[in-house]
């Protein structure tokens, strides 16, 4: 396997999970030629995540407004963990090793968690980020997403950018067998 394949896999991960949490991906889409400027990191997904910022609440509201996003916040983090547990798969790596390689989704991971004051420890940070990374792996073990991902990628490989439109009318068809 390519690094540009692997790239192309984890990208479509991360806007599978994306499409079955119910949200858009960005009509920007996937672009394998991006590059972050802050990390150097190639490949990128363009959506819409669930944006959340409690850090201005106290006691007790904090704690109502955590339950009530809770499941938000997790969907989130099991979205930007989906390119690690692809990368996983791919490469016969543990979820947790693939994920410390890839720092932006890790950051990512933790700046959501710090939003949602869910991240009082380090200890407490890890559990939640290895949960979400557990539920990325879960999904992408399920045969239907894990053949959406992999139309997904093979489209951007010959023709990134590939659209948001374009990755919903290749993934939702296959992600509507799910019973």
């Amino acid at each position: 396997m390519t690094e540009l394949e692997r790239i192309a896999h984890h990208e479509a991960a991360h806007a599978v999970l994306t499409i079955l949490a119910g949200l858009n991906v960005a009509a920007e889409g996937i672009d394998l030629a991006y590059t972050n400027p802050s990390t150097g990191s190639s490949g990128g997904l363009f959506g819409n995540l669930f944006d959340i910022d409690l850090s201005a609440l106290k006691s007790p509201e904090l704690e109502a407004q955590q339950q009530e996003n809770m499941k938000e916040i997790n969907l989130n983090g099991a979205i930007v963990a989906a390119g690690a547990a692809s990368d996983a798969k791919l490469l016969g790596l543990a979820p947790w090793e693939a994920l410390q390689e890839q720092p932006s989704d890790l950051r990512m991971m933790r700046d959501l968690l710090k939003r949602a004051q869910l991240s009082s420890s380090q200890k407490v940070e890890e559990a939640h980020i290895r949960s979400q990374l557990r539920e990325a792996v879960l999904a992408l073990q399920n045969p239907i997403f894990w053949e959406a991902i992999e139309a997904v990628a093979t489209a951007v490989l010959t023709r990134s950018p590939l659209p948001g439109t374009d990755i919903e009318t290749i993934a939702v068809p296959i992600l509507k067998r799910f019973p």
